[in-house]
């Protein structure tokens, strides 16, 4: 039963996931905990084990978060608020290592598909962010706006610098070049 349960709403839920790194942090955070006591209960309903193999690789990338940790004694006291911030965002780092490939093993099929989901996220939130950016009534023009006044307004709005959006864009590139269902569009 719980297998059925598991594939009826795994499509859902992966959606859901790919959208959400263009939602709030805390949606994010809230989602990421949601997608990771899905997979793991599922995982121990349905006895679906990591192989040794697995487990080390997973053990291995989990280990980077560590770095944030290793670093808190050397940080500045005035600044530490900062690798706190860190350390409560990039905690997928720890676990989602060993829960991809739970899921994956889960999963009646790839979730390749719904990466378009994060292509179409990703250019709708774009779109947003930029609309806003030129909406300040001072900006008659695109061409007015310095390249350090929209790096700061765009970095507000959206919560990440532009350069790092530029990888969102180039991955949602190669999802889109590699989808199927988009190479016959044209």
């Amino acid at each position: 039963m719980m297998n059925r349960l598991y594939q009826k709403y795994e499509t859902w839920i992966y959606k859901l996931l790919f959208v959400s790194f263009f939602l709030p942090h805390q949606v994010q955070t809230l989602l990421f905990i949601f997608f990771s006591c899905w997979v793991l209960l599922n995982a121990i309903f349905q006895k679906v084990t990591l192989t040794k193999w697995e487990l080390n690789r997973a053990i291995i990338f989990g280990l980077g978060y560590l770095f944030y940790i290793l670093y808190l004694p050397l940080t500045d006291p005035g600044l530490r608020h900062l690798l706190y911030s860190l350390l409560e965002r990039k905690v997928s780092l720890l676990v989602m290592p060993f829960v991809i490939p739970l899921a994956l093993k889960l999963s009646r099929h790839s979730f390749r598909g719904e990466l378009r989901y994060f292509a179409i996220a990703n250019v709708l939130h774009g779109r947003l962010v930029n609309r806003l950016v030129h909406f300040d009534g001072a900006v008659s023009s695109p061409l007015k706006i310095d390249h350090v006044f929209y790096r700061t307004a765009f970095e507000s709005i959206a919560g990440i610098h532009p350069t790092y959006y530029g990888l969102y864009i180039c991955f949602s590139l190669t999802v889109l070049l590699y989808d199927p269902k988009v190479r016959t569009w044209h």
